[in-house]
């Protein structure tokens, strides 16, 4: 599989496409170059910088087939290079606090607290 499924699952324009790979490509820098000390978020930010400057260099091709070209070049090269650990939010799924809050239905809370009346 070269690409990820977002890229195919519906109907999106170029430019959709184009953000959420950029968004992507940030958040692989995020898994590969974020850390707390002061180095490190300093290469975490001068490698954010190149990637918008490798996405600027491209903003203004006309040609659509080159255009796609570079989609589909930027998306593999994302898909080759992910991080094996990457960073999970809390609630997503894989994330530390995915599925811990469990709804309880009404009829066990009535079971458990009787009428007060």
């Amino acid at each position: 599989m070269e690409c990820p499924s977002w890229m195919f699952s519906k109907a999106l324009s170029h430019r959709q496409k184009v953000m959420r790979l950029y968004k992507r490509c940030l958040r692989e820098i995020h898994a590969w170059y974020f850390s707390p000390d002061p180095h490190g978020f300093l290469e975490f930010r001068f490698q954010t910088v190149l990637m918008r400057a490798r996405f600027d260099a491209n903003k203004d091709v006309k040609d659509m087939q080159m255009a796609q070209f570079l989609l589909a070049d930027g998306c593999r090269q994302v898909w080759a290079n992910r991080h094996p650990d990457p960073f999970r939010f809390p609630n997503d799924v894989g994330g530390a606090n995915y599925d811990r809050e469990h709804w309880t239905p009404d009829e066990i809370a009535e079971k458990a607290l009787p009428t007060m009346y």
